[in-house]
């Protein structure tokens, strides 16, 4: 292992300090929107989302839960590339034992209980479309839920360090390859049964698919960057503890992002949000319009007029 070199200047960005207290940020800006959107998801889904709508919130909620232990009550101060961290969250503050801690975090983060249920809720969200628009055979309704366990223990958190990143790489392929094939015969399948449907069910149906792309796709970013970084961080051996924290910053934007993402590409939820706005012009005295191209904005007399968007004092 090459540590920091003797020049190497130290700054704020390298302490528990900066790293703790991004995450406590993060944590306040994220908690009250993961809750918003499970307010979304149970009270503003429409019947036209209704079979998704379980499997929807039980993804949501293992992301909440990840997130709070992550960012607020552990908040581990990862050593990488050593198998190592420090507690600097709420617990820790609070005088918690350290033991039950490192417990917590494994079971919320790591362990095969929690990580496998909220990827498997990745799974079970796509594999919900599959189920629903190709009316699939007898054979996968009687092979779907052994399928559904089989994924729960597909991944092995026994063994030393090197056995762990052998077997997270494993379980991480294993998970995003049938999330593309379950896509692939989604879109496939609405294609062939989607003949017998209204163009209107059609386009709804792949609108929704295309949200649920995009849902995944982009807060999984925020997850391959830092895993990236900390795979070279350990293949070429050196350490930057500054990076890894900025790292472990982006990975734990996973959740917040998650959820941003959720509430802007699906409609439902999108003009509920839009609703809020409004009814909070009303109470700030003014008369707001927001549409999918212009936002109005009436008082008393014109004050500027830009492109899509006129505001009157």
């Amino acid at each position: 292992m090459s540590y920091c070199s003797a020049s190497y200047r130290f700054s704020y960005l390298d302490t528990p300090e900066f790293y703790t207290t991004c995450l406590h940020i993060l944590s306040m800006i994220a908690i009250p929107i993961h809750l918003f959107g499970a307010y979304c998801i149970l009270l503003k889904t429409p019947e036209t989302m209704s079979s998704v709508k379980f499997t929807m919130f039980n993804f949501h909620m293992w992301i909440l839960l990840v997130d709070f232990v992550f960012t607020v009550l552990v908040s581990p101060f990862p050593l990488f590339p050593l198998f190592a961290a420090g507690v600097f969250g709420l617990l820790d503050g609070l005088g918690v034992n350290r033991t039950f801690q490192t417990f917590l975090q494994f079971l919320s983060v790591e362990s095969t209980v929690t990580q496998p249920t909220m990827y498997i809720g990745m799974i079970l969200i796509f594999e919900n479309r599959f189920l629903i628009i190709t009316d699939a055979n007898k054979y996968w309704k009687a092979i779907r839920k052994p399928w559904i366990v089989r994924n729960s223990f597909l991944f092995d958190d026994s063994g030393g360090s090197g056995e762990l990143e052998r077997q997270g790489a494993i379980f991480d392929s294993t998970i995003i390859f049938q999330i593309v094939i379950l896509a692939w015969l989604t879109r496939r399948g609405l294609k062939k049964y989607g003949k017998g449907k209204s163009e209107k069910t059609v386009r709804l149906q792949k609108q929704f698919l295309r949200a649920l792309n995009i849902q995944l796709l982009i807060p999984f970013i925020s997850l391959i960057i830092p895993l990236f970084y900390i795979f070279m961080e350990y293949q070429l051996s050196f350490y930057i503890q500054k990076y890894n924290n900025i790292g472990f910053i982006i990975f734990a934007s996973h959740g917040l992002l998650s959820s941003v993402v959720m509430l802007a590409v699906h409609s439902p939820y999108r003009e509920f949000i839009f609703q809020v706005f409004r009814n909070f012009g009303y109470l700030l005295g003014i008369r707001a319009c927001v549409g999918r191209g212009d936002v109005t904005s009436v008082g008393t007399s014109v004050v500027s007029v830009t492109r899509n968007v006129i505001v009157v004092k």
